[in-house]
């Protein structure tokens, strides 16, 4: 495993030079835009190369395994999510897995600060999103039903601020 504090000195580089990007004056709406896209590749970069991440990286990655093994891919792990199952088994390989989620999360984190955080505060949400929550993005990297769990959730509050009842559970479920 790579060592926990080689790994938190990448993720506080990391936050440290997006905060740092916040700061760089734009006096456009697109430059905004672009600074948070910026900010948001470079997390996903940092997301999608990861290797023997956190302490729930070799269990996923065995389940994924275990999943691609056996032809009744269903009963071959009956602790985790039919959904999360599928995903698996649709996946060609487990780095693909780990792309697309790191994917979903900075996409999902992205649309949360341009539709929720004025642009001004861009670099105070990326602080908090530094700190939160035992290192939040540290946790949904580790954590992936989770991570899925949370993405889902955050990109339904639209639907929950509008009282859409019928596609939040679609979109839950």
């Amino acid at each position: 495993p790579i060592n926990e504090n080689k790994q938190m000195i990448v993720y506080w580089s990391l936050f440290i030079t997006i905060i740092i990007i916040q700061f760089i004056p734009t006096k456009t709406k697109r430059g905004q835009r672009n600074k948070l896209l910026f900010s948001f590749f470079l997390m996903f970069i940092y997301a999608a190369i990861r290797d023997n991440f956190g302490r729930d990286y070799e269990a996923y990655q065995y389940a994924f395994e275990d999943i691609h093994k056996y032809i009744n891919f269903w009963a071959s792990q009956e602790r985790l999510e039919k959904g999360y199952i599928l995903l698996n088994k649709i996946m060609p390989s487990y780095r693909a897995l780990l792309v697309s989620l790191s994917a979903f999360t900075c996409f999902t984190y992205y649309w949360l600060f341009k539709t929720y955080v004025p642009p001004q505060y861009y670099w105070l949400a990326f602080f908090l999103m530094s700190i939160s929550g035992n290192l939040m993005l540290f946790f949904q990297l580790s954590g992936l039903r989770n991570a899925i769990a949370i993405n889902i959730m955050a990109l339904s509050l639209p639907l929950i601020e509008n009282r859409k009842l019928f596609p939040y559970l679609l979109l839950t479920v």
